[in-house]
């Protein structure tokens, strides 16, 4: 008898000392603002004739978003863009042209969808997806341009404090096929961009429960 209660103890103590319970915590929603700059690649009619330098542009934007729940989040940005094109049609003298753009999108955050919610975490990595609408210039073309944008990327954050971060972001935009005043091949231009920028939070007064599994050891 006197064994059994000394392995029933040992047993009761391992259990303890890797229990796991719940709790909820209180998730912040929070609004911020992103500036971000970065440069672009413009895939249009004969992107296997040229080379990344000779259609490589710079990209602009910033960005008012909302967290709204410790996974999602929309945020809507203003942006401006430079690019460089081989011209096809002209001996592949370069075209340089210009274009600004609105696009609204919605953010997921992966390590919080996939994982438990870590409100101390200090990288974050989220995907995002939407749309806009673009005014390329007139430039070198006879007219202006406006053209649907649709776009999908990856942004990393790194926490600087609790409400600057530092991020990274990766994108692909799809753009109407004249954009480049050249309609041939694919019904659509391409231009994949990165960026780099800072990431301001304003915490706000409302609050959301977020439940959690905590693992106690003691």
């Amino acid at each position: 008898m006197r064994n059994f209660t000394i392995v029933f103890l040992i047993i009761c103590c391992s259990l303890a000392a890797s229990a796991q319970f719940t709790k909820k915590i209180a998730f912040q929603q929070d609004i911020y603002v992103t500036a971000n700059l970065g440069a672009n690649y413009f895939l249009s009619e004969g992107y296997r004739q040229y080379t990344i330098m000779q259609a490589l542009g710079a990209v602009g934007r910033v960005n008012i978003g909302y967290r709204f729940d410790p996974v999602f989040g929309i945020r809507a940005g203003i942006g401006i863009t430079t690019h460089k094109w081989p011209d096809i049609t002209k001996n592949m003298a370069i075209s340089s042209f210009s274009a600004e753009n609105l696009t609204a999108d919605v953010t997921v955050n992966l390590l919080n969808l996939l994982t438990e919610y870590n409100p101390n975490r200090v990288c974050e990595l989220s995907v995002f997806g939407g749309a806009g609408v673009g005014h390329r210039d007139k430039a070198v073309f006879p007219t202006d341009n406006i053209t649907y944008i649709l776009r999908a990327g990856l942004q990393a954050d790194y926490r600087l404090s609790p409400v600057l971060s530092l991020n990274l972001e990766g994108e692909v935009n799809l753009v109407d096929d004249n954009y480049n005043n050249l309609i041939d091949g694919l019904p659509f231009d391409i231009y994949p961009a990165i960026s780099v920028g800072l990431t301001y939070r304003i915490p706000t007064t409302r609050k959301v429960l977020k439940t959690i599994r905590v693992n106690y050891q003691q």
